[in-house]
Order: structure tokens, then sequence, then C-alpha cells
């Protein structure tokens, strides 16, 4: 909500509204954790491991780059207390905050620049980050009163890709950088650090050599480990559950595995090299930097102000873009937003922790929208809603305000069950009468089991037909073009009556064949479907208790200190390969750097929804611009010395970019399809020479599709039916069944049909 009264600016009336939105879901935010029992324990221990293995990572990074004047301590201090704050005091108790990568490198500018300033030098550092923190969180407050987080629907798909990528890129880059460290001396550390230095560090060629191939062995152990754990949903091997604690537990799980390897078979003392940090209780002078503020001179506290103002810019950006990705429509989340609160609330924890000496924090990517996915859940009816429970559905649901403010608070009918529920039909072909003796009959006769089981793929996809709000096709439209997954005798009232985003919400959890949608479509010999409900169970607990387990890290510094650097840093290299799937930038660079003649298959597989709206040049020329500008600001971190400190300000510009540059480069009908607030997915044209033509029209391919193209076994498998799912996904007809570790691995898209493609491509340019 903007900060005006009767056309005048009125500081802070955000921020009020955003209170008087929550403050009355504040006690049902407590009784819905707490409800929940033994089960508050899995998503909490989930977000704990991802919140925890990057702070080690982090605090790893920060030791190197301020010569250990920072350390994992302080990073687990930082986010133990934020995490703690967040869930008591927060406006959405569903934002994870921690220390983020992007701080860490200012503080690695900051640091280099107070350690050759005259006047300062290293023993000034922290106070002279105690001066920045207090102008950041200075600005920070001003912002928030002014109502400046209204302006976040201004962020896009084109912005925060670019600010992904640059984080994959430097997280790559941090780990490359740290196993090439592997093989050199270690640097030099406080003393504090260095009082917990092994007893022997790796001295000589040989054992750094030996140090560096050890390392090298451990980092690329730890990442291609990682990497086949978070596939286990896929596999073939062992139940379900195992499936699904392994894909979400498997990382932790290799970190403990491959430390202990590291002692198994050490081959000389201090080798190989481990996380060298000191314990909690031994840290004794950071503690102080409030009572050294004052030694700090009057110039460069002046000039404090200079490296304020870029955080600002980034915790404008990164917090709020955080926020937003764990507020997402598409999550149908019940309780309504508090932007300008929550960035209030960060102010004040820039101030603290500016005065305790520890890295400042704010949102988080991607651990916030992970948590708001690991408490999503399918909860199954055995019959249609009926049309009072619609509109009770309706009632309970509050979308992100378009001016990025705080919506108005859920109505009456949601108290009684904060999570809003969107119906969701499971189609006959996966029916437990259709599909006798599998997981899913067998999930269906326990009665005491209402949660059902996810599908057996780490490809699962939330499939939510039909275009964004302000492009839905009317009742009748509707209803025939979603015949494919839905029954229209029984659904097309049910998406008439939701609102706009809980009727995209609405999902198809198995494609059926296109003999079971037809005869669905005729209303033929079908039964009657159960349905689903898609809930976020919003509440407070998880984030507590995730913070808490951080703090209880700070009692066990003596294991974390066992943890060998090189699986810190193949960690690294894994967080940079798990934040690649999932991005349209990513995807458009491999379609570039695919073979024109194997790019047929790309249509014949499920794909975006541009590849066949926007035409092959644009999208080159799309791509390459997001390239360009993502080289140039790596290139501004990496060789642009101090300077580098400046990074989030071409970031922030990208934004006003966007807005006002790219319509004028860019057709805005292309735009519109290149930059989609959803990722809209299109059906796979199953006939091979159809997809080759269709390539050919949009210049993707230079000659002409020959009248007989050789069959491939892609074109065998139809998409959307259960062979290209088992195709896809390594899982064939008999592995479809539903999973039960809830919804972490959620990918959400819009899938549309060849007639709302058509139909896009009829609708002329914005």
């Amino acid at each position: 909500m903007p900060s005006t009264l009767g056309g005048r600016w009125c500081p802070g009336r955000g921020i009020a509204a955003d209170v008087a939105g929550r403050l009355p879901w504040y006690r049902d935010d407590w009784v819905q954790g707490t409800n929940w029992g033994l089960k508050v324990l899995a998503p909490a221990t989930y977000i704990f491991f991802a919140s925890a293995l990057p702070a080690l990572a982090f605090g790893q990074q920060l030791a190197m780059d301020t010569e250990g004047t920072l350390t994992v301590v302080h990073v687990l201090v930082s986010t133990a207390l934020a995490g703690l704050v967040q869930s008591l005091l927060g406006g959405q108790p569903l934002l994870i905050i921690g220390v983020a990568e992007p701080i860490v490198l200012t503080y690695g500018f900051l640091y280099s620049f107070a350690k050759h300033a005259p006047g300062l030098g290293p023993g000034l550092f922290l106070p002279f980050a105690g001066w920045v923190c207090i102008w950041t969180a200075v600005m920070c407050l001003l912002l928030a009163l002014s109502g400046a987080c209204a302006g976040i629907d201004k962020f896009t798909r084109f912005s925060g890709e670019v600010f992904g990528a640059l984080i994959a890129i430097l997280f790559f880059q941090v780990g490359i950088k740290g196993i090439v460290h592997e093989f050199q001396p270690a640097p030099e550390a406080a003393p504090e650090a260095a009082a917990a230095a092994a007893p022997s560090e790796p001295a000589g060629s040989q054992l750094l050599l030996i140090n560096g191939l050890w390392g090298l062995l451990l980092s690329a152990g730890l990442l291609l480990s990682s990497l086949l754990l978070r596939k286990a949903r896929g596999w073939r091997l062992g139940r379900p559950w195992l499936r699904g604690f392994a894909a979400d537990y498997g990382v932790p799980l290799m970190v403990v595995g491959w430390s202990g390897l590291s002692f198994a078979v050490a081959p000389a003392n201090g080798v190989p090299r481990r996380v060298l940090t000191p314990n909690t209780w031994e840290v004794v002078s950071s503690w102080s930097v409030a009572g050294r503020l004052h030694e700090v001179p009057g110039t460069y506290i002046a000039a404090a102000l200079l490296p304020a103002l870029i955080i600002t810019v980034l915790f404008y950006f990164d917090h709020n873009v955080s926020s937003q990705m764990a507020q997402q429509p598409e999550f149908s989340l019940a309780k309504p937003p508090a932007y300008h609160y929550d960035f209030l609330l960060l102010a004040g924890l820039t101030l603290v922790c500016g005065l305790l000496g520890i890295p400042p924090v704010n949102g988080v990517l991607p651990q916030a929208p992970m948590h708001t996915r690991s408490l999503a859940h399918l909860r199954r009816t055995q019959k249609q809603p009926d049309s009072e429970q619609l509109q009770e559905l309706s009632s309970t649901h509050t979308s992100l305000p378009s001016n990025g403010g705080s919506g108005g608070a859920a109505t009456a009918g949601g108290a009684a069950n904060s999570s809003a529920a969107v119906a969701v039909e499971v189609l006959p072909s996966l029916q437990p009468a259709a599909v006798a003796g599998s997981p899913v009959a067998a999930a269906a006769a326990a009665a005491h089991d209402d949660t059902l089981q996810r599908r057996g793929s780490s490809e699962l996809r939330h499939r939510s037909h039909g275009h964004p709000p302000e492009q839905q096709l009317g009742g009748k439209q509707q209803q025939q073009q979603r015949g494919r997954s839905l029954k229209p005798s029984e659904s097309a009232a049910a998406l008439n009556t939701l609102p706009d985003s809980a009727a995209d919400a609405v999902v198809g959890v198995a494609g059926s064949d296109d003999g079971t949608a037809a005869a669905a479509a005729n209303g033929g010999g079908v039964h009657d479907g159960y349905y689903l409900q898609l809930q976020v169970r919003e509440q407070r607990v998880t984030n507590l208790l995730q913070s808490l387990l951080l703090a209880v890290c700070l009692g066990i510094t003596p294991a974390i200190q066992a943890i060998p650097t090189a699986v810190l840093w193949g960690y690294f290299i894994f967080m940079a390969a798990e934040s690649l799937p999932g991005s349209q930038l990513w995807e458009r660079l491999l379609l570039l750097a695919t073979d024109p003649q194997r790019r047929i298959g790309v249509l014949q597989q499920e794909h975006a929804a541009y590849l066949q709206l926007v035409p092959f040049r644009v999208v080159v020329r799309f791509t390459l611009l997001q390239l360009a500008l993502l080289l140039g600001v790596w290139a501004l971190v990496t060789w642009a010395g101090i300077a580098g400190i400046a990074f989030p300000l071409p970031i922030m510009a990208l934004v006003p970019l966007r807005q006002y540059v790219l319509p004028l480069l860019f057709d805005k009908k292309h735009l519109a399809g290149l930059d989609a607030a959803a990722y809209e997915e299109a059906p796979g044209i199953a006939d091979r020479l159809a997809a080759a033509q269709e390539l050919y029209a949009l210049g993707a391919i230079a000659e002409a599709p020959a009248p007989h193209l050789p069959v491939t076994a892609a074109s065998h498998a139809v998409a959307g039916t259960p062979a290209a799912a088992a195709a896809g996904s390594g899982v064939d007809d008999a592995e479809q069944e539903v999973l039960s570790q809830e919804f972490r691995g959620l990918q959400l898209r819009h899938h549309m049909t060849p007639e709302e493609l058509a139909q896009h491509r009829r609708q002329p340019g914005a």
C-alpha cells in the first residue's frame, strides 16, 4: 500500500497497514504450527540444512577474505539471530533471512579498503563496517517509511534471472578458487581463528600437492554424489519414502560422509585442510564494536555513506525479491504480505548486526521459496467441493497487491483454515479403482493418511492451465481448452468461482493419454475422480525451530572444525549447478548452443511457450543482451578492484532498463512472451515433421524440413502422456505414484494447450 493519504504523502502508512493486516493472524501463526505436532520437524530440519550449509560455506569464504577477522561463528550468529527475530516479530514468517553471497562479497571489498586505508587498517575494519551498517539502517528506515516497497511489481524475470545467474557464476568462481587454494599455503588468520588451527598445517611442496589432490577428490566427490542424490525421486530403487529422504537430506549426509572419509584415509597430519574457525566461547573482540565506533576518523564515517548506499540498494532488491518469491500467487497464501514492515525490521537487524560486529542479513534465495514449498501439501477429498465451499476458498485467497504493498486481511471464512485451498482433480487414469494394487490405491485405502504421495519424478510440475489472469478465457472456452485435464461437467463451474490466480493453480497431478482425455471430455465411461486441496501451512514454528538449530551449531564448533574446506568448495559448485535449472536464461543459452538439427527434439518435448510465440532471431537478441549485461556485472565484481563493491547498482539499473529501454528495442508482444511472470509451458509436438516446420517458420533452423524426416525415439513419446512422462523422468507407467515428501521439488509452470498458443499469436501487441 503506498504511503499516501488523501493524495498527500503520509510516512509509515504502508507499515501501519502491514501491521493491521498481519496482527490478527499472529496467534493463528502459532496455533497452526503447534497443532501440526511432530510433523513440523520435517520441514524445520529441511530448511535448517538449507540454511546451515551455506552459512558454513559463507563463513569460510569470509574468513579467507577478511583474514580471519570474521569467521563461521559470526555468520552463524547473524543467521540464527535474524531467524529468531523474523519468526517472533516478522510480518511474513515464511521469509528466511540470513547472510547472502552479495554481502560476503561486499564485506570482502570493505576489508580490502580498510586494510590499505591510512588511519584505518585491519584493526578498525569492524568499527568502520559498523558505521556502514548504521548508515544502511537509516536508509532502509527511510525507504520503509516512504512506502518504496510498493515498487516491487517492477521486478520482472529479466532482472531476476540476470541476478540469479550472477550469483551462480560467483558460487562457481568461489568454489574453483577455493580448490586452487588447496594447492597453496593457507592464508594468514586472526589470532582467535589461528588458535583453532590444526596442530600441523600442510607445509612443503609435497604436502601441498597431496593436500590439493586430496581436496580435489573430496570436492568432486561431494559435488557428484550430491547431484546424484538430488535426483533420487526418479530412481527405480527403494521405497518412495526412502527416495524422498535421499533427495531432501542427501546433501547434508554427503557433507558428513565425505568429512568422515577424510579421517579414515588421511595421508598426513594436517591433510586435508579443515575449516579454520574459533570456538564460539573464544570469540571476544568483535562483540565490543559498539564501544569502538568513536575510533573511526570522521572522514571515514562520512565515507561509509557510499558503501551504505550500495548495500541499501542491494537489500531493497534482494530482500523484497526473496519475500516475493516466498509468497508467489501460485501458493495461494491466505494471509496478507508485509513488505514495508519487514523492510523496517531489516533496518533494525542491520543496526544490531553492525553494533555486534557481525555481517548483516537479508532475505535469501533459494531458501525463502524452498521454505514455502516444504510447507505445501495435498489433502484428499473424495468429492468435489460444493459451491459454498468453493466460495469459502475464494474468500480465503489473498493475492499479491499489484503495487507490492500490504494486501487486505483475509475474511473470517479463512480464519478457521488459514491455508488457502485450491481444488485439484486426479484424473481417472490415476484413480485407485483404475490402478489396482498401485501405491496410489494403497494410499487411498489408508483412511488415516490424508496426504497424497507425490509422483515419483524429479521433474514433477505444477501445471496450472491457462493464461495469466489478465488473459483468462471465457467460461465456455476455458472449459473446452482445459478438457485434457479437467472433466468439464464438474470442473468448469468450480474454476469460474475461484479467483483468477487460484483458478490458474488448479493442477492435474498426472496426464492421461488422449483416449482417456477424450472420454473425460465426452463424459462417457468415466468414474468420478477424487479431488486434492493444495494448502500451505502458514505458521512461525518452522522458522523458529530452524533458527534454534542454527544457534545449537554455535555449541558444536569442534565438529565444524572437522569439516574439510574442500567439501565446502564442492558445496559452492553444487549450489551453482542447482541454481541453473528452471532459469529461462540458462535454457535459452543451451538452446543457442544446441545443434540446429537437434532443436527439433526440443519442440517434441514440453517446452517454454515463447519458443512457438517469438521468432528465433528475437530470442537470440534478447538472450545475448542478458548475457552481455551478466558478463559486464561479473567483470565489475571480478576485475574492478575496490570499485567492484558497486555491483548492486547495475543490478538495480536492470529494473528501469526493462521498463523503459527494452520496449524500444523489442516488440511488446515478444517481450511479454520472453519476460512472462509465470513459466508458461507448451505441450510437445508429437509429429517430427510438424516440429521441424514450426522451427523453420520461426527461423531456428536454416533449411526447410524434408517431407519425410527420420523417426526418432522421441517422436514416439507423445508429450503429456504417461509414456512421455516416463521417458522424461526415467519412470515407467507403473512407477507413476505419488510420493509422500510434500511439495519440496515443485516447479510452478502454466501449462498451455495448442489452442491457447494459437490465441496468443492472434492477440495484438500490448
